[in-house]
């Protein structure tokens, strides 16, 4: 089983971004398997030595961080070297087709190693911590020395006093500034509180658990655990704990390198972040923390403390080998975290890949950041400058995020192709189908039934990706050319809705309200339907099919499950309902594409619900009082105008072909149950009934009915409900 990681890659590998005009990756992106970096570092006099890398093509020596040599074993003789305190690290040359190594973790010679302990031992000592000879010894090894520690400490102490009495950022930031400062050699630390004090503390972890499992066997042996097992199944579980708590002992003793490495990794990038950051951009943020509203908002300063940001960002970006390492370290840990948080990584998959894929994500942020430019930081401003409501300006603010959103999409299309083709579509099947087990793994460990998800297959699933993701540019790029009209009007009827709240209670006209609410959700619809229509219209019967064909694989997997529950249906005829149901859509598929396709063009072109609203405004805004008494034939009139002009010949003949097809799928004996025969007769009887009488509704008035028309609505109201009244009842 594989969860978090899986379900991390699928997000990016599988669903990506949506991509819709240049700019490719700036990365040095490699997709060749890295090399282990060499681990267990020693020198024995003048002689450096590590553990022999598999598949090694030789090494590269650093000392410093500098290349001094390069050789074929895994040696290095450094007697020419001169130095009192030399720090060393050591690369993984790599074979053709792989990727060289990162830096192993250091090591140093120290000419005076012995009193450098010594000198350690009492700089410990000195700041009362609890740390033991093997720790200082570490400390020394890695090569710091025992005034590099007290500085550290001394800054650390300074800080902590420091930290409660800032007032500002500003402040804030020359304390972290000064204490970082300070730390010289964070591996040395880092290497020893994971070789010394982690074990320590997680051995205490494990006592604890220990006492607590004593006291609970005890009463268990005494026979006090009358609470239902509530005492074994403490002991069960806190022996669960101890077991992962050991294997995590274990594992921090054979992964000590690659986890000292993947710590140092993530503080080293905090540090570089914390030294590109200027008093200037310091003192700029401040100012615009400071701000009081949109309306106040410098874009100058803004736009600056943007570009630094993305710059720092740029600057600092890690690279792909070391994302390799921290991910591979991740995965080295699989197992514990799996028995400690029910968290299962499995194999790692592609770690390579998976890099690249967060590096490029990363990228693709940091491009959004750079777009929102100085024009976009000038109109946010004069957004918080109006005199709108709360509720527009959050509704203005939005519509602009989500135009430059689709600015960003156009401008990195090459590098959101790039995120995605980053797996090919074997390992993306791979990958997936790992997925799917996961899903109906756990399922089943949450259910009394097994799920089947074999409907969802690799070439399905990606179908509808292309499928969604199309749709998805479409209604994105409608919402722009609409200006973002739809959140606007729901704006607006949240604002009416608020003001009509705060009104005391006798203050509310509730006729008002509902005459107000109708039209405002109207055009609601309106703005709704214009951006389904842009999704809709621009889908083939294909299409249409692959997604209405999911959504019946879904009904037909699950509904059969909860039908089972009901004792008087048989397994046969459930069965038989299935088959009877997935016929009768694959039978009327062009039908109800073209329902699908005629409707919403109809909706949208015809500006049924704008319309809607216009005419119920203009017909109630000055005469309320007849709203109560007239809407019922308002929409009655309006609804049976609009089914006459929606229901041309064509549209009336996929009507009847889908009655036809629904008829035949109830008759059978599958469905006798639901006494459901008649519905088909009824719904066409309907429509007839409706056709007989669009003629003599269309010259109908909308304002001072007279009550012949009135009584005439009356006799066609009571029609219809005597042709659904022949619908049978339970």
């Amino acid at each position: 089983m594989k969860k978090i990681f899986i379900l991390f890659v699928m997000s990016f590998a599988l669903v990506g971004f949506t991509a819709c005009n240049s700019g490719g990756s700036d990365l040095e992106i490699s997709y060749d398997e890295q090399i282990a970096f060499p681990i267990n570092l020693t020198i024995d006099g003048d002689v450096l030595s590590w553990d022999a890398v598999t598949d090694a093509a030789g090494y590269y020596v650093y000392v410093d961080g500098e290349e001094v040599d390069s050789v074929r074993t895994n040696s290095f003789n450094f007697a020419k070297l001169e130095g009192s305190r030399i720090i060393f690290t050591v690369v993984t040359k790599a074979p053709r087709g792989m990727q060289d190594s990162v830096q192993s973790n250091s090591i140093a010679y120290m000419q005076n190693k012995e009193a450098e302990i010594s000198s350690m031992m009492s700089a410990i000592e000195a700041n009362e911590l609890p740390f033991s000879e093997e720790f200082a010894e570490e400390l020394v090894n890695k090569g710091m020395l025992a005034t590099e520690f007290e500085d550290m400490m001394q800054a650390m102490e300074e800080f902590s006093e420091d930290i409660t009495t800032v007032d500002s950022i500003n402040a804030t930031y020359l304390a972290i500034k000064d204490m970082m400062g300070s730390v010289k050699n964070p591996e040395a630390l880092i290497s020893a509180l994971v070789k010394f004090t982690l074990p320590e503390q997680i051995e205490k972890q494990i006592q604890f658990r220990n006492y607590q499992i004593d006291d609970y066997q005890y009463y268990i042996d005494n026979g006090f655990d009358s609470w239902g097992g509530y005492y074994q199944e403490e002991v069960d579980r806190l022996t669960e704990e101890n077991e992962a708590l050991e294997a995590l002992q274990e594992q921090l003793t054979s992964s000590h390198d690659q986890v000292v490495k993947s710590i140092l990794l993530t503080i080293e990038y905090l540090m570089k972040v914390e030294e590109m950051i200027t008093q200037d951009l310091i003192t700029n943020i401040t100012n615009l923390t400071e701000t009081n509203s949109l309306a106040d908002l410098n874009v100058s300063e803004i736009v600056l403390v943007k570009e630094e940001m993305v710059n720092i960002l740029n600057e600092t970006m890690p690279t792909q080998s070391e994302f390799i390492l921290v991910i591979n370290t991740l995965y080295s840990f699989s197992d514990i975290l799996a028995e400690m948080a029910n968290v299962d990584l499995g194999t790692a998959v592609y770690p390579e890949k998976m890099a690249a894929t967060m590096l490029m994500t990363f990228e693709a942020y940091i491009r959004f950041l750079d777009n929102l430019d100085e024009e976009f930081f000038t109109e946010l401003k004069a957004i918080g400058a109006s005199n709108d409501e709360e509720i527009m300006i959050q509704a203005e603010i939005a519509i602009l995020g989500i135009i430059y959103f689709d600015d960003f999409l156009e401008d990195n299309e090459n590098l959101l192709d790039e995120i995605k083709a980053i797996y090919t579509d074997e390992e993306k099947e791979e990958m997936f189908n790992d997925y799917i087990q996961t899903m109906e793994d756990a399922a089943n460990e949450q259910a009394f039934t097994s799920i089947d998800l074999s409907f969802m297959t690799f070439d399905k699933m990606m179908a509808l990706q292309v499928i969604f993701e199309d749709a998805f540019n479409e209604f994105l790029d409608a919402f722009v050319v609409s200006d973002g009209q739809i959140l606007r009007a729901v704006a607006e009827m949240a604002i009416y809705e608020e003001e009509f709240r705060d009104l005391e209670y006798y203050q509310r006209d509730y006729t008002e309200y509902n005459f107000n609410n109708a039209i405002f959700g109207m055009k609601v619809a309106n703005e709704v339907v214009f951006l389904l229509n842009s999704v809709v219209s621009e889908r083939s019967e294909a299409e249409f099919d692959e997604v209405r064909g999911f959504a019946v694989d879904i009904i037909v997997t699950y509904v059969p499950t909860m039908l089972m529950s009901e004792k008087s249906i048989t397994f046969t005829k459930i069965q038989a309902m299935v088959t009877g149901f997935e016929t009768f859509m694959n039978n009327t598929t062009t039908e109800q594409y073209d329902q699908v396709q005629n409707l919403f063009a109809f909706l949208d072109d015809e500006d049924i619900f704008l319309d809607y609203a216009t005419l119920y405004e203009d017909t109630y805004e000055n005469n309320l009082e007849d709203l109560e008494l007239e809407s019922n034939y308002f929409n009655m009139i309006f609804m049976i105008n609009t089914y006459d002009d929606y229901m041309t010949s064509g549209n009336r003949a996929d009507v009847d072909a889908v009655i036809a097809a629904l008829a035949v799928m109830l008759s059978s004996s599958a469905f006798s149950d639901l006494d459901a025969e008649e519905y088909p007769d009824v719904v066409t009887e309907l429509l007839d009934y409706l056709d007989t009488i669009t003629g003599e509704v269309a010259g109908m008035v909308y304002t001072n009915m007279p009550s012949s028309q009135t009584d005439r609505l009356d006799d066609i109201i009571t029609e219809i409900q005597n042709i659904i009244r022949q619908i049978p009842t339970a």
